[in-house]
């Protein structure tokens, strides 16, 4: 996906550092995702209401999900077939649709900027859909088996994030 792809792969693996970094901080050894998050709760890094702090695994966690969560929405908007009067829509137009929903209502105006930049380098859909999948049938099948899976396990983590008062609503920078 081009350059684009560059940003979602760095914050990627920006966020499993702060867990990394996060569950040595508290001393956490193996176990569960969420034996982390507990061990950085009772040890009290983080605020009421959702404050948290950063870096921290919470937060790694946290964005991770809205990210799987953009990347579902992208997914599935590429997965629908065509609409009657053939006018296929541009992958930027597929992120810039699905940033709206889940990403940019935690992102400031700076990361909202760079975001912009980011999707305005993203190739056409015809160059990048064949490092995907062979054809167009594989990549819905694949998109589907993507968000099934995704589906299953993400709001097991936001259940689990909200429980334990780690769903931190403010705009990044």
């Amino acid at each position: 996906v081009g350059g684009f792809a560059a940003l979602s792969i760095q914050e990627a693996a920006n966020n499993l550092s702060k867990i990394t970094a996060g569950m040595q901080a508290v001393g956490a050894r193996g176990g569960s995702l969420l034996s982390i998050l507990r061990a950085e709760v009772q040890s009290g890094i983080h605020g009421a209401g959702g404050l948290l702090k950063d870096p921290s695994a919470a937060m790694g966690v946290l964005w991770i999900c809205r990210f799987l969560t953009f990347w579902e929405e992208v997914c599935l908007m590429r997965a629908q077939p065509p609409p009657p009067d053939g006018e296929v829509v541009s992958l930027r137009k597929t992120i810039e649709g699905a940033y709206k929903h889940t990403l940019l209502p935690y992102h400031g105006w700076v990361t909202e900027k760079a975001f912009d930049v980011a999707a305005a380098a993203a190739p056409d859909w015809a160059v990048v859909r064949p490092h995907f999948a062979p054809s167009d049938e594989f990549f819905v099948e694949d998109a589907y088996a993507f968000v099934r899976a995704s589906q299953k396990l993400l709001p097991r983590i936001m259940a689990a994030l909200t429980k334990l008062d780690l769903v931190d609503t403010r705009k990044s920078v």
